[in-house]
């Protein structure tokens, strides 16, 4: 089985791919000043359930997990703010995208004890699909301020108390910050991984080219980050490969071999590309198999992510239809058994669906 320098690269690696069980682009579908979405939770873990937003009544609604440790380490901050702001706001504390038990995550709440002071409840898939992924969060802690008329005043993973002071003092963060551009993808990305705000520019500008088809100018762009700031760069090596990948086929292919073969920790995003991406050469595939295939060995948690999603895919791509229907269906069968796990059950029956239905022999 292939062996990873360091615990911590494992787990950046894991925590990255189960994020990539969510499609890679998620189109952008609420913004700041829109209606929040409805609240939709499977089993509230600590205070009293919450139906609707109240008007005149100011809600902090934080996605965390158990896994992920600036979510742990902002929950006691979150905790004043509730005391702060007892009579005025309600903070909500989600939990999304994780595969702890049910009974151990609200085992965690009760142990955490009055470092979560506010109210918790567990996502039932809906909230992660209709806040998180459709305002095109990119990582967790991410928090929503929903002010006093129901709209969502601001979003996002720093600058919350600041914007919260605005909001109650009847300043509604959309008239105080650039309105969210409708309709830009976001990118689902390492969520253990820091980014910098250079960095995160740098792959907006990227981005930017490449949804207008504009490749040539995002390698120029790419070329010019590798000589201004080479950390930005080897910040935005996945977004890079997206471009090259569709104007040059065999120097994008030399390029993924060389992350695989230094097991870079671009690697398994990069497979994420490969896999999701039609009309390339079989070597792509075949190097994306011999990447995966040994993660067949590891029945423990830590392998299932990339195993159930990536896998099942390079299998199909190859004309392998039996060993995709059969890898997607052990996957389908560990998630019915899953707290929490509708949403990506709910796209693992897609995939399904979709190698049962091709005309593939």
């Amino acid at each position: 089985m292939k062996k990873y320098s360091s615990l911590k690269k494992q787990l950046l690696v894991i925590t990255g791919l189960w994020i990539c069980s969510i499609p890679i682009y998620a189109q952008r579908s609420i913004k700041i000043g829109d209606k929040a979405p409805e609240i939709s939770v499977k089993h509230w873990l600590k205070g009293e359930p919450i139906k609707n937003f109240e008007n005149g009544k100011v809600y902090v609604v934080e996605f965390w997990a158990t896994w992920c440790k600036p979510c742990i380490e902002l929950m006691p901050h979150l905790g004043e703010l509730a005391r702060q702001y007892k009579d005025k706001v309600q903070v909500i504390g989600i939990n999304i995208l994780d595969r702890t038990p049910k009974d151990k995550i609200a085992s965690f709440v009760r142990e955490m004890g009055d470092k979560i002071d506010y109210t918790v409840g567990l996502d039932d898939g809906t909230m992660s699909e209709n806040w998180f992924i459709s305002s095109g969060s990119t990582g967790i802690p991410t928090s929503f301020i929903v002010d006093q008329q129901g709209k969502i005043a601001w979003y996002g993973n720093s600058g919350l108390d600041v914007m919260l002071a605005k909001v109650l003092n009847g300043e509604t963060s959309y008239d105080l910050t650039e309105k969210t551009k409708p309709g830009r993808p976001g990118i689902m990305r390492y969520l253990m991984m820091p980014q910098s705000e250079e960095i995160n520019l740098a792959s907006e500008k990227l981005y930017e080219f490449i949804e207008k088809k504009d490749y040539d100018k995002a390698l120029a762009y790419y070329d010019a980050l590798c000589k201004d700031s080479a950390a930005v760069a080897a910040g935005v090596v996945d977004v890079y490969f997206e471009a090259l990948i569709n104007i040059d086929q065999k120097k994008s292919l030399s390029f993924y071999k060389n992350l695989i073969q230094n097991e870079d920790r671009w690697q398994y995003w990069v497979t994420w590309i490969v896999v999701n991406k039609e009309g390339l050469s079989k070597e792509f595939y075949l190097h994306a198999k011999k990447l995966l295939e040994p993660t067949l060995l590891d029945k423990s948690w830590l392998g299932q992510p990339l195993l159930r999603e990536a896998l099942p895919e390079v299998y199909f791509r190859l004309g392998e239809k039996d060993k995709a229907i059969d890898t997607i269906q052990d996957w389908i069968d560990k998630l019915k058994q899953l707290e929490g796990g509708e949403y990506m059950l709910k796209l693992a029956e897609g995939r399904l669906k979709r190698y049962k239905d091709s005309k593939m022999h």
